[in-house]
């Protein structure tokens, strides 16, 4: 193993190692960049390069506020991804390559909510967005400049709110707490108080099922965690790197190490379960898939926050 690869596997998030220093926002938690006017823009930022559930937060807090009455889009990143085009909306049965597995599975989940939509740039996508809503939720962007957000949240994991402690590249933090807590207005720890979350498998197994987990995020010890917590006792864990792409060859792995442990299932993470599913082809791996979901509910005093603010927001329009 490499020094890189030790490395990440310490802090259990798998990263191009240095990629990180050409990626706009990780070494500072303010972005510039310009927001289209009238469009009030909600950003959700990770205190940690991955594993912080801003992601989930976002979704959550977009069909709270859809719910609410707000013309809501989300505006998801697209990792990993080849938009075909600038900016487009995505569609539930879109493929994973051109979108990204979070702008998928953000689609699938706010079906009927919120139209979600990716770009090749924030600019490009949040100018999509303000042509299809008035509030938009952009995941991943904590803060910007010149102008501030309407408003800002930060979501730290319940387990460790700071990851390794250390920023890049010495560690997984994106900036100091300091710096970060300075840039937005709400702090979230997800399983708090303001986000409290529940964790369910969407086929549970029987008793005494031979499982093996199989995950693609950057905390694979959270996901094992969740899993024992519902009994699941697995064989074996296969972790893939964040947004890792899933193709046929590593398929032909899985399905050959399922008959070969004899598995009478696979457990799964929301974003493994986008990555095998296509429109064109079925998620066989050899055995049946059972998803475990992350359950996220916005406290109703959060939503009422950010609402107040996007309210504060509107009225700086009409200020001389």
């Amino acid at each position: 193993m490499t020094a890189r690869r030790a490395v990440a596997a310490l802090l259990e998030w798998e990263w191009p190692w240095p990629a990180w220093r050409g990626i706009p926002g990780l070494t500072s938690p303010v972005r510039r960049l310009a927001l289209p006017a009238g469009l009030a823009v909600v950003g959700v930022g990770g205190a940690t390069l991955g594993g912080s559930g801003k992601t989930p937060v976002a979704i959550a807090l977009a069909a709270a506020l859809a719910r609410r009455g707000h013309r809501v889009v989300f505006v998801a990143h697209g990792y990993r991804a080849s938009p075909p085009s600038p900016a487009l909306r995505v569609a539930p049965s879109a493929e994973v390559a051109a979108v990204g597995d979070e702008a998928l599975l953000a689609a699938r989940a706010l079906e009927g909510l919120a139209p979600v939509v990716v770009g090749r740039s924030r600019a490009g996508a949040l100018s999509a967005a303000s042509e299809l809503g008035g509030v938009a939720v952009v995941d991943g962007l904590l803060q910007t400049s010149p102008v501030r957000l309407a408003c800002s949240l930060l979501a730290l994991d319940g387990a460790r709110p700071w990851g390794s402690g250390r920023v890049l590249p010495l560690g997984d933090l994106r900036a100091s707490p300091a710096r970060l807590q300075a840039g937005t207005d709400e702090v979230v720890r997800v399983g708090g108080v303001d986000c409290p979350t529940a964790f369910s498998l969407s086929a549970p197994p029987r008793v005494g099922a031979r499982v093996a987990l199989l995950s693609s995020m950057a905390r694979p010890s959270r996901f094992a965690e969740a899993a024992g917590a519902l009994g699941l006792v697995p064989v074996f864990h296969v972790k893939r790197g964040d947004h890792e792409p899933l193709g046929r060859r590593e398929r032909e792995v899985l399905r050959t190490l399922a008959a070969r442990h004899r598995l009478d299932g696979w457990c799964v993470d929301a974003k493994t379960s986008v990555l095998l599913t296509t429109p064109s082809e079925r998620p066989d791996v050899g055995a049946p898939l059972s998803v475990l979901r992350q359950e996220l509910t916005p406290s109703p005093a959060l939503v009422d926050r950010v609402v107040r603010a996007l309210a504060a927001w509107r009225e700086t329009l009409t200020r001389p």
